[in-house]
């Protein structure tokens, strides 16, 4: 039961991981399409 646990709460961790990706990509617009992916908010303020 324990490792099921675990396993779920790293697919919840990485579930929201891929939501906040997409709240930001529609944040930064279209313009980002022709830019490099970025894994993070930091990076993206950083380029930006």
């Amino acid at each position: 039961v324990q490792l099921i646990m675990k396993e779920t709460i790293e697919y919840n961790d990485l579930a929201s991981s891929i939501e906040d990706e997409i709240h930001l990509r529609c944040a930064v617009g279209p313009r980002s399409a022709s830019e490099p992916k970025h894994n993070s908010l930091p990076t993206v303020n950083k380029t930006s």
